[in-house]
């Protein structure tokens, strides 16, 4: 099975910073040449659903196969009509506020975030928009941002923050 995930990820051409798929990898085992079974009987290209049966999630699995990392893993985002997890929002743009010392707008989100796309630490970082749409402008962000920290808070300050924004909409 890792086996399969690895060779379908050197194989498939994807996008910078962005996973591998499970649609890219069942168009990727329908597609691959060679044998479909080993000398034991078992399939050499399992099907997605047989891989996340076996690991749990699409996520698990790629994470095992060592061809994601585990900050990539936990914030892996399932489509676009999934909501973000406020966790990994306050994480991202903590880390932006802080990497663009409190310069935080979205030209500059924007370009932080393309410079970011291979940074196995930071993970998924979601489009300006989206942060946008969740938090209201950037700017008015960094200065929430800048309140929690001055009283001492941290990333779970501004969490809560999101979430408690959330209920309000």
């Amino acid at each position: 099975m890792l086996w399969a995930l690895q060779q379908a990820h050197a194989q498939t051409p994807s996008r910078p910073g962005k996973p591998l798929t499970a649609m890219q990898y069942e168009h990727w085992r329908r597609s691959a040449s060679g044998e479909a079974e080993g000398p034991d009987g078992r399939p050499t290209r399992p099907t997605d659903e047989a891989i996340k049966a076996r690991l749990g999630s699409w996520p698990d699995a790629l994470l095992a196969a060592g061809v994601m990392s585990a900050a990539q893993a936990h914030t892996y985002v399932r489509g676009n009509s999934n909501p973000l997890p406020a966790k990994l929002v306050a994480q991202v743009l903590w880390r932006a506020y802080e990497q663009l010392d409190g310069h935080l707008t979205a030209s500059r989100y924007a370009n932080w975030r393309r410079e970011h796309r291979d940074d196995r630490d930071t993970g998924y970082a979601p489009h300006p928009s989206a942060m946008r749409r969740r938090c209201g402008p950037l700017p008015a962000v960094a200065e929430t941002i800048s309140e929690i920290i001055a009283r001492d808070g941290d990333v779970s300050d501004l969490q809560a923050w999101i979430q408690a924004r959330d209920r309000r909409q």
